[in-house]
């Protein structure tokens, strides 16, 4: 192997980078592999793409046909989300993940959209926060995570206005309007935005704004 040294590090190595990635993708003995089972959805789906992007067959590459199914056995069906890893507990944060992998692999067909949706909806709180999972951690790239989940599976409501929930029976929706509400309560005096009111800022906040097409309304005016 050549040492560090011995690398021109100005030049971009893909056989080098493909070999590392197909390397932690397949090393399932390591320490790491083990103390990071919890994050193991998300960590597929980095891999994956990057591979992706890379311009690689994912069908030869990466055996994406045993990663669907190994993602499908991640999914609570008695809640509608996804988890980490097998007997793991479901969240919105690897939820996301699984069906950013199934998008990638060209298999959104095997997701039960009705039950995704309905867990998303189920994290909102009616100040338009949205908890990871049941055990209530609020943060704003959850609100992110639930907005481009929703897109990726087609169920994200196309109204910008809040809809009380009249008709009995009437199924409830992901409530748009309410989420960048709070978000835009997370906003910092340095302009940024932070995980949560009153928390320091961060950057992923961003991107649901820009996902929600009101990059101009909220960022751009005096919030």
């Amino acid at each position: 192997m050549a040492s560090f040294d011995a690398v021109d590090h100005t030049k971009f190595d893909l056989e080098r980078t493909i070999a590392s990635i197909k390397k932690v993708s397949a090393d399932t003995t390591s320490f790491e592999f083990v103390v990071t089972a919890h994050l193991r959805m998300s960590g597929v789906y980095w891999g994956l793409t990057a591979m992706a992007l890379l311009g690689k067959d994912l069908k030869t590459e990466m055996n994406s046909d045993d990663i669907v199914e190994w993602v499908m056995t991640c999914f609570d069906e008695s809640v509608g989300g996804f988890c980490g890893n097998v007997d793991h507990d479901p969240h919105m944060l690897y939820t996301l993940s699984a069906l950013q992998i199934l998008a990638l692999c060209g298999a959104l067909d095997r997701v039960d959209r009705d039950k995704v949706e309905q867990f998303i909806v189920g994290l909102q709180h009616e100040d338009g926060s949205v908890m990871g999972d049941k055990w209530g951690e609020i943060d704003t790239r959850f609100s992110y995570c639930a907005i481009q989940a929703l897109a990726i599976i087609d169920r994200l409501p196309a109204s910008m206005v809040s809809k009380p929930i009249n008709a009995e029976g009437e199924t409830k929706r992901f409530d748009v309007p309410l989420a960048v509400s709070f978000v835009a309560a997370c906003k910092n005096f340095d302009g940024g935005f932070g995980a949560g009111t009153f928390v320091l800022t961060g950057v992923l906040v961003l991107c649901l704004f820009l996902r929600c097409d009101i990059y101009s309304t909220f960022i751009c005016a005096d919030v």
